[in-house]
């Protein structure tokens, strides 16, 4: 599957980059602007898709490692709520997941994708995976207005030949027509005609299914879960076991979920959240991921979001909310126009051999 998409994204760089690009721009925008602009996409979407490839999805074992303190001292509770997974021989913190099909515990598991050569999405490559997203949906949406342009230009070319050719499959049914239609009229056109459709339906096809994926990562990461608690929560709920709209995470069955907090300012922070009260979950400090015993600077799960002064132009409000701590968990703490930037941090990279 890996090798499918790198094959479709190599389709589309070369039709783009010949045929596209060429009869929508002039020579000067082509060469100076278009061009360098269409080999940024292309090098993010590589390099994005190589870091999520190469890296560990989220290695449990550096998690649990992170809790123990100098001198190999464990504070008290740190290991409270952890399991021992029998499959792996390892200790996993109430954060992680094991998964059948790539036969190891995943820190943070958010689901298993067979556009990654069958591997897991977690916390060690979401930051690549959701920028292989975006950059993927900037590059086809480039390609389509490309296209448009140039389809524009060639309009009367282009009616012509679609007028033809569904004349000529005329006499077939319904179904068979449509066929016929399309066969014929990438077989019977120019060259640059069929590119010009074939990337077009491509693209087409692409962005509303990336666009898709993309849009349900960000929502559920602004909500601090993943579609693996979206599942768990459906099974639940069918099951009649818990309400509609308590959370509690997958690892830890029987024991109430985190609520976050409600940060009226920097620094500032409710009682108690108004879902917490009302389902009767406790308000914490932590994010939905973190392990109770882990403060918001504790690194016993991973990556911390300890509170920091909002960037210039960034609401504090936002900033310190679970959807604002939920995205610099991924992310970051730089400017949230920044974050698809730079291509690939050095930490994207967690191979297998290293820290499974």
């Amino acid at each position: 599957m890996a090798a499918l998409v790198l094959g479709l994204v190599t389709v589309v760089v070369v039709a783009s980059t010949a045929v596209l690009l060429p009869g929508a721009f002039g020579p000067w925008s082509l060469v100076l602007l278009h061009l360098p602009l269409a080999a940024v996409m292309t090098v993010n979407v590589l390099l994005n898709y190589t870091a999520c490839l190469l890296s560990h999805p989220g290695p449990v074992k550096a998690v649990v490692e992170e809790v123990v303190g100098p001198d190999s001292l464990v504070p008290r509770g740190a290991f409270e709520h952890y399991q021992h997974c029998e499959r792996c021989a390892y200790y996993k913190p109430p954060t992680a997941h094991h998964c059948r099909k790539c036969g190891t515990c995943i820190h943070r598991l958010d689901h298993h994708c067979w556009y990654l050569g069958s591997k897991c999405v977690g916390a060690a490559n979401m930051r690549p995976f959701i920028r292989f997203l975006a950059w993927l949906v900037l590059g086809v949406g480039y390609a389509l207005l490309a296209a448009g342009i140039m389809g524009w230009r060639e309009r009367r070319l282009l009616t012509w030949h679609t007028y033809h050719v569904w004349q000529a499959s005329a006499r077939f049914s319904l179904g068979w027509r449509l066929l016929s239609y399309s066969l014929r009229w990438v077989l019977s056109a120019p060259l640059w005609v069929a590119l010009w459709g074939f990337t077009t339906a491509l693209c087409t096809a692409t962005l509303l299914l990336v666009g898709l994926l993309l849009y349900r990562q960000l929502l559920l990461l602004s909500r601090g879960q993943s579609y693996l608690d979206v599942l768990k929560q459906q099974q639940r709920q069918q099951q009649g076991g818990q309400q509609a709209d308590a959370y509690h995470h997958p690892q830890q069955q029987g024991r109430p979920g985190s609520a976050p907090p409600v940060v009226e300012g920097p620094g500032r922070t409710a009682t108690a959240s108004a879902d917490a009260t009302l389902q009767g979950m406790p308000a914490t400090s932590t994010l939905p991921w973190q392990s109770p015993a882990a403060g918001p600077g504790s690194r016993a799960v991973g990556r911390a979001v300890p509170a920091a002064k909002p960037p210039l132009g960034v609401s504090a409000g936002w900033w310190e909310s679970l959807q604002g701590r939920a995205m610099r968990a991924v992310f970051g703490s730089g400017h949230p126009l920044l974050w698809l930037f730079p291509l690939v941090r050095p930490g994207d990279f967690h191979l297998s051999r290293k820290l499974s």
